[in-house]
């Protein structure tokens, strides 16, 4: 529980710029904004790990998209590059290694849990509902 909070505390107050999803447009967001806007959320969120010239990203990015976009009234969606350098030290931290890799927190703010690698759109959203809307 410990770990968790940590975790926790650096995702919302060391996120450096990120892309959030809003419904049906992308807007960029920086460190303090997106801090913000996640202490102040009360939804789950889910926090995806890529980088520009990741094959395996792109061939994910379209189902995170499509499914961004059906559930952002219910769950808050994030994309990080891990390449950016304003976003080095929490990848470190969280222990990124390989892409693409997501983190999903739940409801209550009480777990985190991993997933790496591509998911389909039917699987991105059952892993949604199965680990953050319950």
């Amino acid at each position: 529980m410990k770990k968790f909070a940590f975790l926790l505390v650096l995702l919302v107050f060391s996120l450096g710029s990120c892309t959030a999803q809003t419904g049906s447009s992308t807007q960029t967001v920086v460190g303090p904004e997106l801090s913000k806007f996640l202490s102040q959320s009360q939804k789950p969120a889910v926090i995806k790990f890529y980088a520009d010239w990741c094959s395996s990203c792109k061939e994910f990015q379209p189902s995170f998209l499509k499914v961004s976009k059906s559930m952002f009234s219910q769950v808050d969606f994030y994309e990080l590059d891990i390449d950016k350098k304003a976003n080095k030290a929490l990848v470190k931290e969280l222990k990124i290694a390989r892409i693409p890799e997501t983190i999903f927190v739940n409801k209550g703010r009480t777990s985190l849990t991993r997933k790496l690698g591509v998911m389909s759109e039917l699987e991105f959203k059952k892993k949604i509902t199965q680990v953050t809307l319950h």
